[in-house]
């Protein structure tokens, strides 16, 4: 028992034994804080077809925003297309989904932040065998992941 109480005080003699002063935390202004279309990058005047979307916070673009905002398919391609996955076996809809994208448009494919069924590499996996690359990874929202992906120009056009 002397030994531990040796060591205590020679832990206190060196300040390993202090408390810590505890540094205020602010949480930030929401006007601070990145919108939805912000992260995004989603520009005003832009097409955008929500396909799959049941995240709050993605499903409020329809709102009131400079963005045309549609949640059904569309029949010609768009400027971007915002899609949700739950599971790898959603991922199949990519393929299809790729065609709908105009030539300088951009797909995002979201997934659960927390899921362990559906990560990045099954993202990643799904629209690289389509043909399109990976040009963003980012948090849309506390429960949504997302990537952003654009056709691949062979010309360097």
């Amino acid at each position: 028992m002397g030994d531990e109480s040796k060591e205590r005080e020679v832990a206190r003699r060196y300040g390993f034994a202090r408390p810590k002063p505890l540094i205020p935390f602010e949480p930030l202004d929401s006007s601070a804080q990145a919108t939805v279309s912000e992260r995004l990058g989603l520009r005003s005047g832009s097409r955008v077809a929500l396909i799959g979307v049941t995240d709050p916070g993605v499903a409020g673009l329809k709102g009131g925003s400079s963005l045309q905002v549609s949640s059904m398919i569309p029949l010609e391609p768009v400027d971007v297309i915002i899609y949700q996955a739950e599971s790898p076996f959603a991922l199949r809809r990519v393929s299809e989904l790729t065609k709908l994208v105009k030539p300088r448009g951009v797909l995002w494919v979201l997934w659960p932040n927390k899921g362990r069924h559906l990560t990045k590499d099954h993202v990643e996996r799904a629209c690289f065998a389509t043909g399109m690359t990976c040009t963003w990874t980012t948090g849309v929202t506390g429960r949504l992941a997302g990537m952003k992906f654009i056709h691949r120009f062979a010309d360097g056009r």
